[in-house]
């Protein structure tokens, strides 16, 4: 039966088992077989997988299949397309794929952490291909278990344009031989454990377009020679919130250098940029996403404001030293979230006529009265849900949340002069926060405090508030945590 079937697609079928032998079934011509986001019960490849010498294609992701890797998976030689991610299999990987020359797209990301071999090892296995013929396009080892350091023979999959080793253990630098690798359109290194400076070779990859080297001890400087020839690059990210881990790095470009890219999202955070990074802010006119967290930049928020691409949707400049008063108006018709908490910035709270529904200036030196009509305003603030970010103390501020409207990571909120940490799975059910703690706030809090009916936390602890607590406060039904503490006088209403 089916003896001319190509093939076969049953992906997200909610099958529970699969035949683990075929007798009246011939799959043999098979091309390309899709069980993908099936929860099989059984932890065993069925036998026939072994016979199907004519595939190219083999998706087995998210399937639920477990215990040893079978040798016998080395005897599809002809694929080029392998899917193992999200299984939790063991065993030694670099025997299966080594004589695998046509693989194109390989993929074991969260393996649950089993396959517990040296990097270095599958590289030697790809040896065995004749005159290193390996053919890689899409390489994802992403968070598998593997570890060891990258060899200089990474620089020999010439044909590669995807690589992830995203959350492995490995150690050293990266190869020279990287620059070899011109078809590289992604790179992420990111919360690898690397320790060692970046090489300048990295600049010869004129067909980036993201780079993630987030959360690694780099050091040393990074200067124009790192990014010659990224013409093509529009996402880089290079920022640590691993304490543990921090990084020794100066991001030292030329006043007068002209980059070659535009970017579209700029990521760094945890590490020093020279007098040099203004001028490159100013240069990228496309920018979308800006974060620049603890950066130790010491300047005037105004001036570096108008630096900035008015195409900005997500602004970060947080924990650095930028002074003085924010501007009146704001450029970004588009924007969605600003956080310029732990800074020095001082005066009125600006009335800015907004859609942003994040709103970060917290532990910074702001006096005057909170506006009575910030929530028309800023409409959006207390309106949008699970905005997670908005307004927040995070205790590992550099992070990437503030990409997303959900949170990953962990908050620290100050609640009666107390920091409260919450995870990320803590954090699902909370709603729109709002927190302008830790400032120099005056008078009466607003009664259109009320009108903000999403919000489930408000502090506004720490600021020199008198008056009467609104009671538009009750009208406020999924507030959860309330901090008005450390004011001069909030006495309850009567």
């Amino acid at each position: 039966m089916l003896p001319s079937l190509l093939e076969l697609h049953l992906s997200n079928c909610f099958f529970e088992s699969v035949p683990l032998s075929l007798k009246k079934i011939n799959f043999t011509s098979l091309s390309v077989l899709d069980l993908s986001y099936n929860s099989f019960t059984t932890s065993s490849f069925p036998s026939w997988l072994f016979n199907l010498t004519n595939l190219r294609k083999l998706d087995l992701s998210s399937t639920f299949f477990g215990g040893p890797l079978p040798d016998e998976l080395a005897s599809l030689k002809s694929l080029e397309y392998l899917d193992l991610s999200d299984l939790g299999l063991k065993g030694r990987i670099a025997r299966v794929i080594g004589n695998m020359c046509k693989l194109k797209f390989l993929s074991l990301s969260f393996g649950k952490k089993n396959y517990g071999e040296k990097i270095e090892e599958i590289w030697r296995s790809w040896s065995n291909c004749p005159n290193n013929t390996i053919a890689l396009e899409s390489l994802d080892f992403s968070d598998c278990g593997l570890e060891g350091q990258l060899p200089a023979s990474l620089g020999m999959l010439t044909s590669l344009q995807h690589l992830d080793l995203s959350r492995l253990l490995l150690w050293g630098s990266i190869p020279e031989s990287i620059g070899n690798l011109l078809s590289f359109k992604t790179l992420d290194l990111s919360s690898s454990n690397l320790k060692s400076s970046i090489p300048k070779s990295l600049g010869k990859l004129s067909q980036l377009v993201e780079l993630d080297l987030s959360n690694n001890s780099w050091e040393g400087i990074l200067t124009e020679a790192h990014f010659i020839n990224l013409t093509n690059l529009k996402d880089i990210s290079i920022f640590n919130s691993y304490r543990e881990m921090p990084m020794s790095l100066l991001l030292n470009v030329a006043y007068d250098w002209v980059p070659p890219f535009k970017l579209h999202r700029l990521s760094i955070g945890g590490c020093r940029v020279g007098h040099g990074f203004g001028a490159l802010i100013q240069s990228q006119t496309e920018l979308v996403d800006v974060f620049l967290c603890s950066t130790f930049i010491s300047d005037s928020i105004e001036e570096w404001l108008s630096k900035i691409s008015s195409r900005v949707e997500y602004l970060d400049l947080s924990d650095n030293n930028f002074s003085g008063r924010l501007p009146l108006q704001l450029k970004f018709p588009k924007l969605r979230s600003i956080r310029l908490g732990h800074n020095q910035l001082e005066g009125p709270l600006p009335l800015w006529p907004t859609n942003a529904s994040c709103l970060d200036l917290q532990s910074n030196l702001f006096s005057g009265s909170i506006p009575s009509n910030l929530d028309q305003l800023m409409p959006y603030l207390g309106t949008i849900s699970k905005c997670l970010t908005c307004l927040v103390e995070d205790s590992d501020r550099c992070h990437t949340s503030m990409w997303f409207e959900s949170y990953y990571g962990k908050t620290t909120i100050m609640s009666k002069g107390k920091e409260l940490e919450y995870k990320d799975y803590q954090l699902t059910a909370w709603g729109d926060m709002i927190d302008l703690s830790s400032n120099n706030f005056e008078g009466e809090i607003p009664e259109q405090v009320g009108n903000m009916v999403n919000l489930s936390m408000l502090n506004l602890s720490m600021n020199r508030l008198t008056g009467e607590i609104p009671s538009s406060i009750g009208k406020l039904h999924w507030l959860e945590t309330l901090d008005l503490s450390h004011n001069h006088s909030c006495p309850t209403t009567t």
